[in-house]
Parts: C-alpha cells; structure tokens; sequence
C-alpha cells in the first residue's frame, strides 16, 4: 500500500509511506498490545509494559522516504512510533525518473496436494535513476499505469529532472 502525504507546512517536501510489516505481523502486534493492556488492568505493570511497547511497535511501524525538493535531498526511513529513523542523502547522484512496466510471477502452494500455481501480474515502477550504472531508488509500484505516470512526472517536474517513461513493453 502506497500512500501519498504532502506535508502541510511546505509544498517543498513529499513524505510517501511505501510498506509496512505484513497483516499477520500487525495481527500480532494489535494482540500483544491488548495482552499488555489486560495485564496492566490487572496490576502487572511490568509484564503487561513488556507486552504493551513491543505491540506497538509491530502495529504502527512503517517504511517510507522523504524528498526535500528544495534541498535536493532524501531519507529512506524507518518509522517506529513516532520516530524516523534514517539518513539524508544527496540527490545530486541521480538525474532522471523513469516509469516502467514490469512483468512478474508469483507461485501458490496449494497445501502440498497439487503442483503450484503460477500467477502473472502486470506492475508499473517508478525510480529515481542515476546515468552512471544501475543505481537508483524505487519510488512507487503500481498496477495502475496512470497512477505511476502521473505521480513519476510530478516529481520530475519538482526536482526539474527528465522523465522516461517506458511503459509499453515489459521487462
């Protein structure tokens, strides 16, 4: 899940929250935090906090990165309650975005009874990319194509970076 957040103070900077721990990791933590919350109503302060802080953190802990488009720099991060951790970089590196169309497969095992399924997906990329080699950082996956279109050239236009799109082929 991708979600898109311009912080209100500036139009300068772009936050994008790109992936979180998977639903069952989150299950956990929601679990962990009502065991904490039970234990404290029963006076185990101790026990109930050891429960309580890890849930948590499994709950509301995300990945993301940040774009300072008046600094030309960026943070790939990893937030754990209300802390970001992670370091600023130059985006002098990088010169170009480019969107394209990406082809995948992805297996299913059905229990060990039959052979694994094969499923083909259709997925739109969006990096910050780099002339000298194959560097670069991995702004957006999409399956809708317009989506990463759109969102690969608005930050080109804000970097004032050239945009390549190639989307009708896949790789």
């Amino acid at each position: 899940m991708i979600i898109f957040e311009t912080m209100s103070n500036t139009e300068k900077i772009l936050n994008v929250k790109t992936s979180s721990f998977p639903v069952y990791i989150k299950a956990l933590g929601i679990l962990k935090f009502l065991g904490g919350v039970v234990l404290i109503a029963n006076y185990h302060y101790l026990k109930g906090t050891m429960f309580l802080i890890p849930g948590l953190v499994l709950t509301f802990s995300y990945f993301g990165y940040i774009i300072d488009y008046e600094r030309k720099m960026y943070k790939e991060y990893l937030s754990l309650l209300l802390f970001r951790a992670g370091k600023w970089q130059s985006i002098s590196k990088y010169d170009f975005i480019f969107v394209r169309k990406v082809n995948g497969k992805t297996s299913s095992d059905n229990w060990g009874r039959w052979k694994p399924a094969l499923h083909q997906f259709v997925c739109y990329k969006v990096f910050l990319k780099g002339r000298q080699g194959r560097q670069g950082i991995e702004l957006l996956v999409s399956e809708n194509k317009e989506e990463a279109i759109d969102f690969g050239k608005f930050v080109a236009e804000k970097l004032r970076f050239e945009v390549i799109i190639e989307v009708d082929e896949a790789y």
